[in-house]
């Protein structure tokens, strides 16, 4: 998991972007029983600034656009305040998470 997570992560800096995310969502929606956990949902929970922005429907259509069409979404709110810090959040909530996840994984393979 780490080396496609990091794959994914390192990807997305280059080019074909779109196709790393959609390659990445793919694994991500497969595997969802190996990382959608109570925990993480309790960390969103617990998170006012993510938990906020995911109950709210507008953001949440704005929040969207950057899995259609990365690159306009981010010339369309790379400039938004709410938008970067709520990505800020939720990017360093779920590294966090798949940090945990990969060195359970690791600790248990040896």
């Amino acid at each position: 998991y780490q080396r496609r997570v990091r794959e994914a992560v390192v990807s997305t800096q280059s080019t074909g972007v779109q196709a790393k995310m959609t390659e990445a969502n793919e694994f991500l929606s497969e595997n969802s029983n190996d990382w959608l956990s109570d925990d993480l949902l309790k960390g969103i929970q617990k998170n006012d600034k993510i938990n906020s922005k995911l109950n709210n429907p507008q953001f949440m259509a704005s929040f969207a656009e950057f899995q259609k069409n990365p690159q306009e979404a981010a010339k369309k709110y790379g400039n938004n305040p709410e938008m970067n810090e709520f990505i800020q959040e939720f990017s360093g909530l779920m590294g966090n998470h798949f940090t945990g996840l990969a060195e359970k994984k690791d600790a248990s393979n040896k």
